[in-house]
């Protein structure tokens, strides 16, 4: 494509100026600063771009995300168990209705801590298995999440009296 046709509504192609490449236009963001509706630039040639931005901004970025996670900490917290377990925030609701908005385990309507229920999950398959709270979610972890652990501790209770 020449140069001087950077968007082809017919082939739904565009002109990258940037790496000299001519892309669907799948490849580019859309944008409402143009007159054809398409970033200058390809995704990879803008996600490039950003990137060499940001690692030269980087106290300003960590700043800004700090502020935002502070202004936000209901939308931080969401974000990150998504990113974190791929649970969305209609999922976790679910999940604790499910639940009646209690521990899995002790059944306390309290999650303790610095929040809401903990997600608990298989650290081998990353399957959830539950919402637990604070102390419950320590338990299992300081004994290894590991069932015949927990069933000796049960038995050296019972036996302790």
């Amino acid at each position: 494509m020449p140069r001087g046709q950077p968007l082809d509504l017919s082939t739904g192609t565009k002109h990258c100026p940037r790496c000299e490449t001519v892309k669907p236009l799948s490849e580019f963001y859309k944008s409402k600063s143009t007159t054809h509706g398409y970033q200058v630039y390809c995704k990879t040639c803008c996600a490039v771009r950003h990137d060499g931005w940001r690692r030269k901004n980087l106290a300003k970025t960590r700043e800004a995300s700090r502020k935002w996670r502070e202004e936000n900490p209901d939308l931080a917290k969401d974000h990150k168990r998504k990113s974190v377990y791929g649970l969305s925030l209609g999922e976790y609701e679910a999940l604790l209705h499910k639940q009646n908005g209690r521990c899995a385990i002790c059944s306390s309507p309290t999650a303790g801590g610095r929040g809401g229920f903990h997600v608990d999950h298989c650290h081998n398959t990353k399957r959830i298995r539950g919402l637990l709270c604070h102390r419950c979610n320590l338990g299992i972890g300081q004994l290894n999440h590991d069932p015949s652990v927990l069933e000796a501790a049960i038995r050296y209770l019972a036996e302790a009296g």
